[in-house]
């Protein structure tokens, strides 16, 4: 498995009818009572975990299937199913041989206990059970038939008994269970049951189409599907979800062969141009799969066929243009099309009036600057740039509304300005990006001045959007940094291949940069540098402090004024009338704030501006490139540099930030061998974000009680109580993830089995998709809970970003056949050669695939995507 997980976005659990029993119920249930039902001690010469004779255990496997029918006694009936899955195999093939329970209920616990059980042995009585009287146990039995880990046993009839069930059972929901099983099954005859579905006007079509998509098997079948779409055929599909789905997949499968790519131009650009917007945008997306999957497969003349067939289309010139520049500009990518794309762009749009001429015209320039810039000629690149800064500024001051009080309640309007300003902060960080990158010193008074600009450029984007009201993320740098048309976007140094290390760096120089004439905007740079804090403090007062600034100075009073004017006109709205005590109370303390700013040296002000978490993106991006010290040392300065900031987070926020720098402290810790300093980063933070929940959760409650702390409300404002919720699920999300690291610390630097899964166990509690369904059976077969695994694993359905997890645990389960294949689609599917070659280095030495060192096959596989192949 890989390291501590910092974000993921599983999707959805695949619908099942569960049985009587959840997860959590059976595996409290099974380490309760092994030892009472399912782990007794072995006679005197037998060897353990088997039955004194094959008699002995026929008799307690026929008693456990009979427990399973005690009808009024639940407990007995979980107590027996924990037993059942605690067996050893033979006891377990034993059990499977006896007749079924009676009851309904127990055959239900019957038909989870099979299914769970992944093995071949099951797959006769799952048969018989698909056809019970039942809809749950015929559920439970085709789910148990799509077990990935079963792999070609009795493929054909299991793909014929759940095509059937897909067709023709009369409960939706078994039909939808059967649709889902399918899509685990990667066999052309499955795509073809699936396509069929997907083709029908049912409630079931939407999941076929989502299974189908899944499948490498089905390419061909999906391409028909969204041809006969396209060209409106009497038997096509015309559900607008289906096909969404369905056009989605289309990219992928256009790259890996299904249709040649004129064909498969056409097609999406029909739907790009179709009122439906869904439509329109997965065809965006399908257009992107595919040109990744080129460049992935090394197939540039596929990639200009059906970029040519695009433009003969129809599809629109800007939007190819910026499709192309993108995918040129990532790993293994052709620069050289970022180029000419970002000049066609600028050609275009040279003579284009407005702000829609200015924004296209400094894109092309600011992809021409990129391609230009790791083609290694930064002169030429800055060219470009001054070229973009000049445009913009043009169309700023051309706005006839760029008065004293522009945009005044008028957030339409005060949007588009500060989107034109951050545009500019943009380029004028690029500016800065190619100087570093041509070799300049990071604190050269010259780069310093241009630093400042960004950050001028920066503050009047936030002061329009507040005098216009308009609800945008503009209060700190990281809006400006992580815009499209930033460095950051345009030239990751993941993206780089061999010379990630060389832009990563570079990127970091341009931090400090911005960080040495930002104040504490952007911690964690700065005081990575022994001398760092000095070389700052020998700045003049202009650049290293924005209050000695008479310009920035001037800008961060204005959103003082600008606040105080926004909430007055709250307080005067009528709209506003049921909480205009709150208004009246926030206004009253804007004056009293603004009546002392002067005496406290306009310090205040800089509360407008919070610091940026862009140190630990880049301690992370650090860790991926192999420097832990280095990722180490940027979070430990972020915690340094916010000690008694005047802009450090104060309250929920607080928690919030110091939570993150201590997960990145934490994970670096786990790289570099310190599982106890990890331990100590990762508790903080879990203690943190256990406190803020609590907190959030009685915020909550007093906003649903009709309260703001002691100030009564005659309102529920509803964005309050978005926000609430939103930020609770944030924090929870948060949480989750620094238990995940926890469980990882545990196991690989504590080694310590049980604790990582009690870590694990309550990150599941938190968060139960997918993803955390396999990090589940990978942890239980780690500390040798192999039925709990198998458990786990059970119904999970293979997708890219799980087949790496599902190799590993296969792996730590012993079956080594079925690991290497979800292992190879796992390297096969990543997006680059680089990230193929990256895995495949990790893989060798990860211990979850240890087992198949020995095999020649592991090498062999390893060894062609060494290379990146």
């Amino acid at each position: 498995m890989g390291g501590p997980v910092e974000g993921w976005s599983g999707s959805p659990a695949p619908h099942t009818v569960r049985g009587p029993l959840g997860l959590a119920a059976v595996v409290l249930v099974a380490s309760l009572l092994a030892v009472q039902l399912g782990a007794r001690e072995p006679a005197p010469g037998t060897e353990r975990g088997g039955s004194a004779s094959a008699a002995v255990r026929d008799e307690r496997a026929l008693a456990l299937v009979a427990e399973l029918d005690r009808a009024g006694d639940p407990a007995g009936r979980s107590a027996a199913l924990a037993a059942l899955l605690a067996a050893d195999p033979d006891t377990a093939a034993a059990a499977l041989r006896a007749p079924a329970p009676a009851t309904s209920l127990g055959r239900r616990a019957f038909a989870r206990f099979a299914a769970t059980l992944g093995r071949p042995v099951a797959i006769g009585p799952l048969f018989a059970l698909a056809t019970d009287g039942d809809a749950a146990v015929r559920a439970l039995a085709l789910e148990g038939l799509g077990r990935v880990d079963l792999g070609s046993e009795r493929l054909g009839e299991r793909i014929e008994r759940l095509a059937d069930a897909a067709r023709r059972d009369t409960d939706a929901a078994v039909r939808r269970t059967a649709l889902e099983a399918l899509g685990t099954l990667d066999d052309p005859a499955a795509a073809d049951v699936l396509a069929e579905r997907a083709s029908t006007r049912s409630d079931e079509a939407l999941v076929a189409a989502t299974a189908l998509v899944r499948l490498r098997a089905g390419i061909s079948e999906l391409a028909a599907l969204v041809e006969s779409a396209a060209a409106a055929a009497p038997s096509a599909i015309d559900d607008p979800n289906t096909l969404e789905v369905l056009i989605g997949g289309y990219g992928a499968a256009l790259g890996r062969g299904a249709t040649p790519p004129r064909v498969g131009a056409r097609v999406l650009a029909g739907f790009g141009a179709s009122a439906n917007e869904k439509l329109a945008t997965a065809a965006a997306r399908a257009l992107d799969a595919a040109l990744a999957e080129w460049d992935r497969l090394r197939r540039p003349d596929a990639a200009e066929a059906f970029l040519d067939g695009l433009s003969d289309a129809g599809w629109s010139a800007d939007a190819l243009d910026h499709a192309v520049a993108r995918r040129a500009l990532a790993e293994d990518g052709a620069p050289p099309r970022a180029l000419a794309a970002g000049e066609r762009l600028e050609r275009r749009h040279r003579f284009t009036p407005g702000v829609a001429g200015a924004r296209e015209t400094a894109a092309g320039l600011a992809y021409q600057a990129a391609a230009l810039l790791v083609g290694g000629d930064p002169d030429a690149a800055r060219g470009r740039i001054e070229r973009a800064e000049a445009v913009l500024e043009g169309a700023l001051r051309l706005r006839p509304d760029q008065g004293p009080r522009p945009f005044r309640r008028e957030a339409g309007r005060a949007a588009a300005a500060a989107d034109l300003y951050q545009r500019l902060a943009a380029v004028r960080i690029f500016d800065v990006f190619a100087r570093v990158a041509a070799g300049t010193d990071p604190f050269d008074p010259e780069l310093l001045e241009r630093a400042r600009a960004v950050h001028v450029a920066a503050l009047n984007a936030q002061l329009v959007a507040l005098r216009g009201d308009a609800d945008l993320f503009v209060s700190n740098l990281e809006a400006v940094l992580a815009r499209g048309s930033a460095p950051a976007a345009l030239v990751d140094p993941r993206a780089r291949g061999e010379a990630a290390d060389h832009w990563l760096a570079v990127h970091g120089r341009t931090y400090l940069a911005l960080a040495a004439v930002t104040g504490t905007e952007l911690p964690g740079f700065v005081g990575t540098l022994d001398d760092g804090p000095h070389r700052v403090a020998a700045l003049p007062a202009r650049l290293r402090d924005p209050l000695a600034d008479p310009e920035r100075l001037e800008l961060l009073q204005g959103l003082r004024i600008a606040d105080l004017e926004r909430v007055s006109y709250r307080v005067q709205d009528r709209l506003q009338a049921e909480n205009r005590a709150l208004w009246q109370r926030v206004e009253q303390s804007l004056l009293e704030k603004i009546g002392t700013d002067a005496e406290r040296g306009f310090t205040p002000l800089l509360e407008y501006r919070d610091p940026a978490i862009t140190a630990l993106g880049h301690s992370s991006d650090l860790r991926g490139v192999g420097d832990s010290e280095g990722a180490l040392a940027h979070a430990l300065a972020v915690r340094r540099d916010l000690e008694g900031a005047p802009n450090a987070p104060t309250g929920s926020l607080s928690a919030w930030f110091n939570a993150r720098v201590a997960l990145a402290a934490g994970a670096a810790h786990t790289d570099l061998g310190d599982g106890a300093g990890a331990e100590r980063e990762l508790r903080d933070a879990l203690t943190r974000l256990v406190a803020l929940e609590n907190e959030l959760v009685q915020r909550a409650s007093e906003l649903e009680a009709g309260r703001i702390g002691v100030l009564q409300l005659a309102a529920i404002d509803p964005f309050q109580r978005r926000r609430l919720a939103a930020d609770l699920a944030r924090t929870r999300d948060l949480r989750s993830q620094v238990l995940v690291s926890l469980a990882v610390n545990a196991n690989v630097r504590l080694r310590d089995f049980d604790a990582a899964k009690d870590w694990f166990d309550q990150a599941f509690e938190l968060r139960q998709d997918e993803f955390m369904r396999v990090l589940r059976a990978c942890y239980a077969a780690r500390a040798g809970r192999v039925e709990e695994a198998r458990f786990a694993l059970a119904g999970v359905t293979p997708a890219p970003e799980l087949e790496y997890n599902i190799a590993c645990t296969l792996a730590l389960l012993g079956d080594a056949d079925r690991a290497l294949v979800h292992l190879e689609r796992a390297l096969e599917q990543l997006p680059s050669r680089g990230a193929r070659a990256r895995q495949a280095e990790w893989a060798r030495d990860d211990p979850d695939l240890a087992e198949l060192a020995q095999d020649p096959r592991f090498d062999a596989l390893l060894a062609s995507f060494a290379g990146g192949g």
